[in-house]
């Protein structure tokens, strides 16, 4: 039951907050509870590492006891400790960064989201079954798209998510595909160890959901949404799909046409690496961060490494989440997104240094170059976003000068962490040759770009150009153009139901009903009469 507890804080603390807001307690009273449970749950995340390995199952799931013997699995493990500890401490950096904008009176209704998509998300993460990820992944789809529609109001943006939600709720007809598959050729799983066959059926749901088609999901353009709230959305929905990886990580290194994978998993890091480092913000730039580090956790997973695939995943939410909730800045506060960026890197004896491994292969000299310039362009961009000017912290109130800069590091502590207290014996030097350069060709590029005015002109016209050429791309990959298209032959669809509608409403409607139930009699009658 222990795996249950964090959850069950999370719903609690959601409940509290909503019942705190309905009588109008004080905002800052408001703040300190959400605070308080926020730190909490990640005291009780943390101290899960000493009760590990522990299993929970909920058996005889009828009518699914065939499909799925072992019924509903949670687990608790390394891999599924370190997300889940990960995604605690997000929250309580999302929290605490929200002390800045505290006088929005709409704050607490988004702080009782972020526990309850959270809330969900630590479930997702302890699933050790096919059964529960399917299940798991469904309500995290409703969650999002329920907590989305109570947020967001304008039309276009309402039928956007609807669509969304029906593009994520594909991954999930492809697991259940999947466990088709196997049940008629008469090897049924119930756990996350795959067959061969469905390899590749399983890695496309996982590329769905980390949102590798489409691009950008539609999320509001409102800071709030997107800096807290949107931030715990969409790092539950990539988290619950990472830890999928590192379960299956094994039987992803022997599917058919791995190579032309890896190749692909390459190309998409880069692509979007690009598209990173010349977007507008950090914001717009979101989705391209996740698929690039995505793509590491992908090719990390075809290459049979799941210690690289727990690295890359950490970086991906923890490194990540310290710049998108980085929204009030000064000199001072700069400093710590700044040092997030070590544990990306990869330098001998940091979190990332044994994620090279997999990246890097003299076997393979062109995946390597793409591995490690995708990481290059990575950095560049993080760093890039950080000495963007922003609102001065200055201005809110004195305590808020504390708490904030307290909530962002607090992610990149517990990064360390991990790093530390894990048992997969993480501390490597790694490959120097790789991290070195990630390291020394980004801040040559920027002493540079500090130094000669001249190149940093033709710097911008560049990123110009880039940032263009990208859009375009951007606008077919993301398949906004045949979203729009399914949504018109829809709408056609519901003309005509709403023609059949008005005419069966109208004056003859008896009348035409009668005509119909005379129709369908004449044509079943023959199947039915022998």
């Amino acid at each position: 039951m222990i795996i249950l507890i964090p959850s069950g804080l999370m719903i609690i603390a959601a409940l509290v907050i909503i019942v705190l807001n309905q009588l109008k307690i004080n905002i800052g009273r408001v703040w300190l509870t959400a605070a308080g449970f926020s730190l909490l749950i990640w005291g009780f995340v943390f101290a899960m590492k000493w009760f590990f390995p522990v299993d929970y199952a909920f058996v005889n799931w009828f009518p699914f006891s065939d499909f799925f013997p072992l019924g509903f699995l949670l687990k608790l493990d390394v891999y599924s400790w370190s997300i889940a500890l990960a995604l605690s401490a997000i929250q309580m950096a999302i929290i605490f960064s929200d002390s800045a904008n505290i006088s929005n009176v709409e704050i607490p209704n988004m702080w009782a989201g972020v526990f309850f998509i959270n809330a969900v998300g630590i479930l997702a993460i302890f699933s050790a079954s096919f059964l529960s990820i399917i299940l798991l992944w469904t309500i995290i789809d409703l969650v999002e798209l329920i907590i989305f529609l109570r947020t967001v109001f304008q039309k276009e943006k309402i039928n956007e998510a609807v669509i969304t939600f029906a593009v994520r709720t594909s991954a999930v007809l492809l697991l259940v595909i999947g466990v088709l598959i196997n049940q008629t050729s008469g090897t049924p799983f119930s756990n996350l160890n795959i067959q061969n066959n469905t390899g590749l059926i399983i890695l496309i749901a996982i590329g769905l959901r980390l949102g590798v088609l489409p691009f950008n999901l539609p999320y509001a353009t409102s800071i709030p949404l997107r800096r807290g709230l949107g931030n715990a959305i969409r790092m539950v929905a990539v988290a619950s799909s990472l830890i999928v990886l590192t379960r299956i990580g094994d039987g992803l290194s022997v599917i058919p046409g791995r190579t032309i994978l890896l190749s692909l998993s390459a190309l998409a890091s880069l692509f979007a690496a690009i598209m990173w480092v010349v977007s507008e913000n950090e914001l717009s730039g979101r989705p391209y961060w996740i698929i690039s580090l995505a793509g590491f956790s992908i090719f990390s997973a075809l290459e049979g490494n799941i210690s690289a695939i727990l690295v890359w995943s950490l970086d991906l939410l923890i490194v990540g989440s310290v710049l998108f909730l980085y929204s009030e800045r000064n000199k001072r506060v700069q400093i710590i997104p700044l040092l997030a960026i070590v544990g990306l890197i990869g330098l001998p004896f940091t979190p990332s240094a044994i994620g090279w491994s997999p990246l890097v292969s003299s076997n393979n000299i062109l995946h390597s170059i793409m591995n490690i310039f995708s990481l290059v362009f990575l950095v560049l961009g993080y760093v890039r976003f950080v000495l963007k000017p922003e609102k001065d912290l200055m201005l809110k109130e004195r305590w808020v000068w504390i708490i904030y800069p307290a909530g962002l590091f607090f992610p990149i502590i517990t990064h360390w962490i991990i790093f530390i207290a894990n048992d997969l014996k993480w501390i490597q030097q790694g490959e120097i040759w790789a991290s070195t350069i990630a390291f020394l060709l980004p801040l040559i590029v920027f002493i540079l770009l500090q130094r000669l005015e001249i190149l940093a002109h033709y710097s911008d016209l560049i990123f110009e150009i880039l940032s263009r050429v990208g859009k375009i791309f951007s606008t077919i990959l993301s398949l906004d153009w045949l979203y729009q298209s399914i949504w018109k032959i829809l709408g056609i669809f519901q003309r005509i139901v709403n023609l059949f509608s008005n005419v069966l409403e109208g004056e003859g409607g008896i009348m035409w009903v009668f005509v119909l139930v005379a129709l369908t009699l004449t044509i079943i009658s023959p199947l039915i009469v022998p």
